[in-house]
């Protein structure tokens, strides 16, 4: 097993010391045999997915051929102090009364950086007809235009229904995809893949205006950030009210 790490390794050479003082035999001879040994032993199993050490007999004396790897995080990173702290500070620009913003440009951009401090990494702002037929790409971060088309329609679905009914959210999981990914959008499915990305639909007196597509760059989105995200939703339904009701 040490020589799985490195022939040369202290931990190797212990072993080889050990079993020439119980053999009698010098060490060259013992660490020849059990090269020789390994050697057979590679040539005995049928198993090419499996490390034999016998496999690095010609690489340099003391390479390390284990390295120890760290762990990958079961979720994506949580935002920081200083994001929470941004995320507090858009927030609350997004509920200023009366709204802070002359134009929709204004408002959606106010919304992606919102969303950007809560920790979602790539973002789609999609705005609708008044039939809600259609969506329009309003504001995208993270995600190149070409990677979506400027305008496409919205299919009649049972999922499309009730997201355009009232304002709702989905997290798309690995143990919900199959079941909703069809009655989703092709061209979002297409950019955010089959699973971990959250789709919301935000209302504006009565009416869905709005929809929103975001992720944390394919990884399992973290609690906190679910958490930031529907929270965000609420401030951008009242932005909308708020900027919809503004003096003109």
């Amino acid at each position: 097993m040490a020589a799985h790490n490195s022939w040369g390794s202290e931990q190797c050479l212990r072993w080889q010391r050990l079993i020439s003082l119980y053999l009698k035999k010098d060490l060259p001879s013992v660490q020849q045999l059990s090269h020789q040994l390994a050697v057979k032993h590679a040539q005995l199993q049928n198993h090419p997915d499996l490390w034999q050490p016998a496999q690095a007999l010609l690489w340099p004396w003391h390479t390390q051929r284990l390295r120890q790897t760290s762990a990958q995080p079961k979720h994506a990173p949580t935002a920081s102090s200083e994001d929470l702290a941004l995320w507090r500070i858009h927030c609350t620009e997004l509920l200023r009364n009366p709204s802070a913003f002359s134009n929709p440009v204004q408002l959606t951009q106010r919304i992606s950086l919102a969303l950007q401090a809560c920790g979602m990494q790539r973002i789609c702002i999609m705005m609708l007809d008044k039939k809600a037929e259609y969506a329009q790409i309003s504001d995208l971060h993270g995600i190149q235009t070409k990677q979506l088309p400027r305008t496409f329609s919205l299919k009649t679905t049972p999922i499309s229904k009730h997201f355009l009914g009232k304002s709702t959210h989905l997290v798309l999981t690995e143990s919900n995809a199959a079941r909703f990914l069809p009655y989703l959008p092709e061209e979002l499915v297409t950019v955010f893949g089959k699973k971990n990305w959250a789709l919301a639909s935000i209302s504006n007196n009565h009416r869905v205006v709005m929809l929103l597509a975001a992720d944390q760059a394919t990884k399992t989105l973290s609690p906190a950030t679910l958490q930031g995200f529907k929270k965000t939703l609420e401030c951008i339904e009242r932005a909308l009210v708020l900027f919809s009701s503004r003096k003109r």
